[in-house]
């Protein structure tokens, strides 16, 4: 009896053993959510990239960025890597930071405004993904992250499995997906460079005025009051690149003229004072687009991103203490 008992007690621990070394290399099979963040730690850890420019951001930034037109607007066809994903919070993106190439010039994060209202923090599946995949935060990148963050990331591998079960569902999803819709997402989602979102220039008027509507009822955001946190670890970000002699952008991405109206009030005053406290600069392009050069209120088309790409090469060039891309005579 006792040997039956032990036999089942190994049994389910070499069970539990194939389910922990499989389980990410099933999650890498399927197109999950979390797939372009597997794909972004890939390519910095594994130094795959070689480049100028880093950028990060959210979906507007994916949409919104064009690294190919940067590249060439800042001379010599320099190289930009974009490693923005889908709800990248400044958080998420600052997990990377320490991992940039010693030769990196410049990083340009692009946010929106509620971001400097905070708070700090990183969706809990994306925690799992990249503890899966095997990242851990450095020494270095715990400075730019939140206390409970790097909570989440001490999480042991047992418990990630288990709040990591719904992932393979989502991956099976997104997998059928890929099939029976084909023409849901853009061809170029996986794209290093520019990875533009939607497969149209222009939502249905149905779908972008129900996202219209969704954004003007959303709660408006606080700026009036500092997100104490969120100011610490963007001045160690900045303070982090400027002894890397690595030039460093905050970008506020725009939004549709349709929604200036619900912006926060004197929005302007507190993204200077913002700028100033944190020794950041912050070019703000809040206001830089009209209405058809958006996909929807708040992502770019491809000609918007050609305008903001166009307008934050002249700001990085004309940056007087950036020298890394000389203007041409």
């Amino acid at each position: 009896m006792k040997k039956l008992f032990y036999c089942q007690i190994v049994l389910i621990a070499l069970c539990l053993s194939i389910a922990m070394a499989a389980t990410p290399i099933v999650f890498r099979l399927l197109p999950d959510d979390f797939a372009r963040l597997s794909r972004i730690y890939e390519w910095i850890d594994g130094r795959r990239l070689i480049l100028d420019v880093a950028v990060f951001g959210d979906s507007r930034a994916m949409n919104g960025i064009n690294g190919y037109l940067l590249g060439e607007a800042l001379g010599e066809n320099r190289t930009v890597a974009s490693f923005t994903n889908p709800g990248q919070s400044f958080s998420e993106g600052a997990l990377f930071y320490s991992s940039l190439p010693s030769d990196t010039k410049v990083v340009v994060h692009c946010i929106g405004l509620n971001t400097l209202a905070g708070p700090m923090g990183i969706a809990e599946k994306k925690v799992d993904r990249l503890l899966l995949d095997g990242y851990r935060p450095d020494s270095v990148t715990a400075h730019f992250l939140s206390s409970s963050t790097l909570r989440e990331f001490g999480k042991s591998r047992l418990r990630v499995l288990y709040e990591s079960r719904t992932c393979a569902k989502t991956g099976l999803h997104n997998l059928l997906r890929k099939y029976l819709e084909p023409n849901s997402l853009s061809d170029s989602l996986d794209s290093s460079v520019y990875p533009y979102l939607y497969p149209y220039e222009r939502a249905p008027k149905e779908q972008y005025d129900k996202y219209l509507l969704a954004q003007k009822q959303s709660p408006q955001v606080d700026l009036q009051t500092p997100d104490a946190e969120f100011e610490t670890k963007i001045r160690a970000a900045s303070r982090y690149f400027k002894a890397r002699h690595i030039s460093y952008y905050v970008v506020l991405m725009p939004v549709s003229p349709l929604l200036w109206n619900y912006l926060p009030q004197d929005y302007e005053q507190c993204v200077s004072d913002f700028a100033s406290r944190t020794e950041v600069a912050v070019f703000d392009y809040t206001k830089l687009l009209d209405d058809d050069l958006f996909c929807d209120p708040a992502h770019p088309n491809r000609a918007g991103a050609a305008r903001i790409t166009a307008k934050l090469a002249d700001d990085i060039l004309r940056d007087p203490l950036s020298g890394h891309f000389p203007e041409e005579e």
